[in-house]
């Protein structure tokens, strides 16, 4: 794919000098234009404050939505020990809501566990893989969660994007 390195008012494509343009595989031109994709980095921490300019949204709640998808996730460990691959998501109707349109989303987002001092981890991009309000397996959920405060819903297994090699 063709990515140009910035683009100019009122030009059309074919006006621009060829110097302006980059080769990139189609998960690296993803990468390029998706919010947060090249500007964060794994395992590093963030203060909330900077989190606004670097995804280009202010995050809110535990999973940040706006009319047509998920934006990004931030997760607490004590509500969820095996985040980021296992989210707990609370039993409250609007939670619940939330982490149904998740888990039928298909795009990876960006998601952070939050570190000390209001920090928060990005841990890399995610998607839900498989979701499940099985009795069973939320019970299990719910002991391993044992100093969390509110119910469980349901359980969402994430998986992590893979990066392609160009």
């Amino acid at each position: 794919m063709v990515h140009h390195e910035r683009y100019m008012y009122g030009r059309e494509p074919w006006e621009y000098p060829l110097d302006n343009f980059i080769t990139f595989c189609e998960y690296c031109h993803d990468m390029e234009h998706a919010p947060g994709r090249s500007e964060l980095i794994e395992g590093e921490i963030y203060p909330w404050k900077d989190l606004t300019g670097l995804l280009g949204f202010e995050p809110h709640g535990f999973l940040t939505q706006n009319a047509e998808q998920t934006l990004c996730g931030c997760f607490r460990l004590d509500y969820n020990p095996d985040a980021p691959d296992i989210v707990l998501p609370g039993d409250d109707k609007f939670i619940t809501e939330q982490a149904l349109r998740f888990a039928l989303q298909l795009e990876f987002v960006p998601i952070f566990i939050k570190a000390k001092d209001g920090d928060w981890e990005y841990c890399g991009r995610y998607r839900v893989e498989t979701a499940t309000a099985n009795a069973k397996e939320v019970e299990i959920q719910r002991i391993r969660a044992s100093d969390r405060k509110v119910g469980i819903s349901m359980v969402l297994f994430l998986e992590k994007e893979q990066k392609e090699q160009c």
